[in-house]
This record gives C-alpha cells, sequence and structure tokens, in this order.
C-alpha cells in the first residue's frame, strides 16, 4: 500500500520494478539476481515462503542480518490493524563499517601497549576497568580478579588493600591511613586518583619497586604508566651501604 523512497535506495529496485500493489514476492524474486540474496535455486522456493509466513504471523522484533552484496540491515515486522504489516529495514552498513575499524584501531592500540616495557593500566571516565597489558597483570597477579572489564577502580582497591597493595600513594597523609582507617584511605585514594597528574614510587608486596605516573585525559580517562625500578633501587641502595662503609 505504500513504499517510501528510501525502501528503493536500500534494495536498489526502482517503482517500475516493485511498485504499490505488488506482492512481497515481487521484491524477493527482483533481488533473486542482483547479488542481494545467497540462496541456491533448490532452496529459493521455501526461502521465500519462510520469508512470507513469517510476516504474515506478525511481529517481528528487530534482527540484524547481513546481505550477500555486504550490507547489513536491521529487519522488523509489525503487525497494524485490518491484517496489514508495516515491514521496516535500517541500512547499518556505515555504522558496523565504523564499529569495525574502532575494533581494528583497539586490537592495534592493546598490541602496541603490549609491547611497552612498562605496566599499563586504563580505567574509563567512570572509573571502570578498560585495559591492562600482560606486564602489569603479571606484576600484581593478586588483583587480576579485579582488572577485568566492568569492575570498578574502586574494587581493585578494595582488593589490593586485603592483599597488602598500595601501601604508597605519593601521599603521606593518606599513606598514615592505610592501617589505621582503611575506609578513610579508601576514599580519600579514589580522590587522588581524579587528579590530573601525579607521579610517585610505590613498592609491591613482593619486593619490587615502581615509578609510578596517573593521568586524566580531557575526557576523563584514566591511564597509569608503572615503570619497574626495582634494579635502581637496588643500585642505590648498595652505592649507599659502600658509603657508610
Amino acid at each position: 500500500e505504500l513504499i517510501n523512497r528510501a525502501f528503493y535506495g536500500i534494495w536498489k529496485v526502482t517503482p517500475e520494478q516493485v511498485s504499490v500493489g505488488c506482492p512481497f514476492r515481487a521484491l524477493m524474486d527482483v533481488n533473486r539476481y542482483n547479488g542481494v540474496y545467497d540462496i541456491a535455486d533448490e532452496h529459493w522456493e521455501d526461502y521465500v515462503s519462510s520469508r512470507v509466513a513469517e510476516i504474515k504471523t506478525g511481529d517481528v522484533a528487530p534482527r540484524e542480518f547481513r546481505r550477500a552484496d555486504g550490507h547489513t540491515m536491521i529487519y522488523s515486522v509489525t503487525k497494524l490493524s485490518g491484517g496489514k504489516r508495516l515491514i521496516s529495514y535500517v541500512d547499518v552498513s556505515e555504522v558496523k563499517r565504523r564499529e569495525a575499524e574502532a575494533e581494528e584501531a583497539r586490537r592495534y592500540l592493546e598490541n602496541v601497549l603490549e609491547t611497552l616495557p612498562a605496566g599499563v593500566l586504563i580505567y574509563d571516565r567512570d572509573d571502570r576497568f578498560v585495559f591492562a597489558n600482560r606486564k602489569l597483570l603479571d606484576s600484581l597477579p593478586v588483583l587480576q580478579p579485579a582488572w577485568q572489564a566492568g569492575k570498578t577502580f574502586r574494587h581493585s582497591l578494595e582488593l589490593g588493600h586485603a592483599n597488602g597493595c598500595f601501601r604508597l600513594s605519593g601521599d603521606p597523609a593518606i599513606d598514615k591511613l592505610y592501617a589505621s582507617a582503611p575506609a578513610n584511605w579508601l576514599d580519600a585514594m579514589l580522590v587522588r586518583c581524579r587528579q590530573r597528574y601525579s607521579s610517585f614510587e610505590r613498592q609491591t608486596p613482593d619486593g619490587s619497586w615502581y615509578q609510578a605516573f596517573d593521568m586524566r585525559a580531557e575526557d576523563g580517562t584514566f591511564i597509569g604508566v608503572r615503570v619497574d625500578i626495582s634494579e635502581l633501587k637496588d643500585r642505590e641502595r648498595a652505592l649507599q651501604e659502600s658509603m657508610s662503609e
């Protein structure tokens, strides 16, 4: 009864090929040979019958499908009064292309971060975990349960405190609360992690030393970088001991 202009563009057909008054099958038959479908001839009639039966049944929740020509569509059917059906298609091919490009860029960035000689930690602007490279995960294996997608910064601090991590924050006033007032320490750490930039040294429970750099990007993303300075600390200690002798 009604066909809009976008329909013709999406299906690459003309009003002469599919016009008002045509059965739905007319659209399918026209597209049978233009690269839209990837249905073998022996299965064609069964495919057409299943599609028509689905439309006659009534409502079909929006679902995504990929055409043989590479376009990705979201298809839905809405039941109307008088036995009518509203059949709609949305071409989301461009959105899918951008998503694929974004995913490729994300994988590339992860690969780059994995090659760095430093641990890297990223949280989003809502303080939910995004990424930790292998070097960081290996340096604090006890925190791996907290460094999972969707986990909060608070969760990592709580787990770290329970396992003796994060005793040094770069702020002596906060560090004094670590043992005496854990709840206050946690609140203070959550405030500190919102700073635009901080740099400090931290020792992990296994005795390793790290130079920590914490940053907040303009969009609120938290980026933490941990550089192992254990060897430097050992040299400093050895030098001090030799001088004292």
